[in-house]
């Protein structure tokens, strides 16, 4: 994806933040069968900015241990 940003549009991406915390989950972020809420998890976060230091990316994930 980082090369198509690149080649297509002339987007340089640059990771700019990384970040890592376990987290209870909540009644609203249970999906999975198997996860209640009270859970801990792990809560990553990942922003990616452009040359010009605008949002390209951000994306928000919780990780459970089933």
């Amino acid at each position: 994806m980082t090369a198509f940003m690149k080649e297509k549009f002339g987007i340089t991406e640059h990771p700019t933040q990384i970040s890592m915390r376990e987290k209870e989950l909540s009644c609203e972020s249970v999906k999975a069968p198997a996860a209640s809420a009270g859970t801990f998890s792990l809560y990553l976060s990942l922003t990616i900015l452009d040359q010009l230091k605008q949002l390209v990316k951000f994306d928000q994930e919780l990780w459970c241990n089933e």
